[in-house]
């Protein structure tokens, strides 16, 4: 784990644990406050272990999904008025040669894996998950899919309003654990005001942010070698994956 300077207090999270015959990693990438992280890092392996015990010793790739869904309600329950705190979420977690990967957020896991034979064997690396960021057209055409479609009234302002959010710099990427202000509608009241910045234009009708993650799994060869884990700072904001393993090379990361 590293932390530039700057960044000298650091609020993002992560997460290693090593059994006998599994490892743990988790990667929580903070937005406005470590309140959703330590959360995180407190319970997620706790609650994977036991879903795990629950399903006869079993691993899935559905647990992936289930463990998260119980992150985010568990948070939400606990936020209080932590409505604009959140979290990017990406853990791998590998059992008896299977690895199995979720990511909510922008946050990615890259596998590299020694391709063909011979002195024609050549390193290959993979995103494993994909992150959520708004700058990726499939992800603006996510959220077009989420909201009401152009026979409602509020389809332009809900989208324009995801968009804004992304100019603004109030958070770039449409997935996330927490952020429960865009997840469902807070009014104000004596006690509580929203900050003009955290305002939307309009009421949005639908969740403008959700917390599924997107999961992958996979039986581990000989020829994996190796997965990096980082969150959104850790790379490029436009690298294209075909573009991933240059950017290693540059960093001085792979010789």
């Amino acid at each position: 784990m590293a932390a530039v300077q700057a960044n000298r207090d650091m609020e993002d999270k992560c997460q290693v644990e090593v059994g006998i015959d599994a490892l743990f990693v988790g990667i929580y990438d903070v937005h406005k406050g470590d309140a959703t992280a330590i959360y995180l890092k407190d319970h997620i392996f706790r609650e994977l272990i036991r879903l795990i015990k629950e399903n006869n010793n079993n691993m899935n790739k559905n647990i992936m999904t289930q463990v998260v869904d119980q992150m985010e309600k568990g948070f939400m329950e606990s936020a209080g008025r932590n409505v604009f705190v959140s979290s990017g979420c990406l853990i791998c977690f590998i059992r008896r040669g299977t690895l199995y990967a979720a990511n909510v957020g922008d946050s990615r896991a890259v596998l590299g894996s020694m391709k063909g034979v011979g002195k024609l064997k050549r390193l290959v690396v993979k995103q494993i998950v994909k992150d959520h960021n708004l700058d990726h057209r499939e992800v603006q055409s996510a959220i077009r899919d989420l909201q009401p479609d152009f026979r409602d009234i509020d389809y332009n302002i809900n989208f324009r309003t995801c968009m804004m959010i992304a100019e603004k710099g109030l958070i770039e990427t449409t997935r996330c654990i927490g952020y429960a202000f865009f997840k469902e509608e807070i009014n104000e009241s004596e006690s509580f005001e929203i900050p003009s910045w955290e305002r939307v234009p309009g009421n949005f009708t639908r969740p403008l942010l959700t917390s599924q993650p997107h999961v992958y799994s996979r039986i581990l060869s000989d020829s994996d070698k190796f997965i990096i884990f980082g969150s959104s700072g850790f790379y490029h904001k436009r690298e294209s994956q075909k573009d991933l393993s240059q950017l290693f090379y540059r960093k001085g990361l792979l010789i």
